[in-house]
């Protein structure tokens, strides 16, 4: 049992922005993303890009017994890019089918979260494109995390 300054699920989350952040060609990845945030209802910095964005989706939880509660945590990571021809003659898709390896080589290399999390799951990758002729088109990746936490006190990981 290990009791932190913040949830268990907020360390997590930081972990997984931490493992994004290292994809560049540079650490073996196809792609250079240049902006990873967590996501902002103030607005994330969009003008450097490839960029992601990192936001947590449902939850939940299920009491077990001796205080123990389990739980299940989506997060998705919304990668934001343009298709420019010149950096990348192949199609959009086969750009943004690169971008979604680099996400899930990135956040599959510690299952566990840095051993905050029995385990991580890519659950899907969708990929996207804004109308026809638009610059944006990206990838949404939902990752499953299931972890525990002492019953009453998320701040305790057990």
């Amino acid at each position: 049992m290990i009791t932190h300054n913040k949830t268990v699920k907020e360390l997590i989350v930081e972990d997984v922005e931490k493992a994004c952040k290292v994809i560049k060609r540079i650490n073996g990845f196809d792609n250079n993303i240049e902006v990873v945030e967590r996501w902002d209802q103030q607005g994330n910095d969009k003008a450097a890009i490839p960029c992601l964005f990192i936001h947590t989706g449902n939850e939940t939880k299920e009491n077990r017994p001796s205080l123990v509660t389990g739980c299940t945590l989506t997060v998705h990571l919304d990668l934001w890019t343009v298709h420019d021809k010149e950096k990348y003659p192949g199609s959009t898709d086969g750009l943004l089918n690169s971008f979604a390896y680099d996400i899930e080589k990135a956040v599959m290399k510690d299952i566990q979260r840095n051993n905050l999390a029995e385990r991580t799951t890519v659950m899907s990758i969708d990929l996207f494109e804004t109308v026809e002729g638009q610059p944006y088109a990206g990838v949404i990746a939902t990752l499953e995390i299931k972890y525990k936490h002492k019953t009453g006190d998320p701040k305790t990981q057990l």
